[in-house]
């Protein structure tokens, strides 16, 4: 796997990897990331955790001089290097997939509780891949982190009806 891979990397220059994730209530979270700063790491890569982005020890990382990669999101106030994955490319080849298999109404839907960053760029893949394919982008086909309760319903309600069902839905 990837984190393999890199693991044996670092251990190849003379480092030591240490993967400690980031699991439990917001106290845990903090004492797990107090804990990291104290040994004084070469750097830490974290993926912040969207139910608890706000913690202190986040600001101590800083302080401390800890280089600091964020994967997907930066916590409020964090001025650091961001990772974000390339996600928008994949979106768009599993829409051509659809289309090469005679889909031709597709729709998208995305759970409220997404990260943004992720779903902007899924959503352009999304739009991406449908004009590739010279499909129409259909409001009604289109739910996203977004919308509403009543969006969402209305939604879920296409697929009450085989006239109103789509072919095929992209979930992110």
């Amino acid at each position: 796997s990837t984190l393999t891979s890199f693991g044996n990397r670092a251990t190849e220059a003379n480092y030591f990897i240490s993967i400690v994730p980031l699991s439990g209530d917001s106290h845990s979270q903090e004492r797990i990331m107090l804990s990291v700063a104290e040994r004084r790491p070469a750097g830490v890569a974290i993926y912040a955790d969207p139910a608890n982005n706000d913690l202190s020890a986040f600001h101590n990382l800083g302080i401390a001089g800890i280089p600091t990669l964020y994967l997907m999101r930066l916590p409020p106030g964090i001025d650091s290097n961001l990772l974000e994955f390339g996600n928008s490319d994949g979106i768009t080849e599993i829409i051509e997939t659809f289309y090469r298999e005679g889909s031709r109404k597709i729709a998208l839907y995305a759970d409220a509780n997404m990260n943004p960053a992720a779903v902007r760029e899924r959503e352009e893949g999304f739009r991406t891949g449908m004009k590739k394919c010279r499909l129409k982008l259909r409001p009604d086909y289109f739910c996203a982190n977004s919308s509403s309760k009543t969006e969402r319903e209305k939604f879920l309600s296409l697929f009450e009806n085989a006239e109103t069902c789509p072919d095929a839905v992209c979930c992110l």
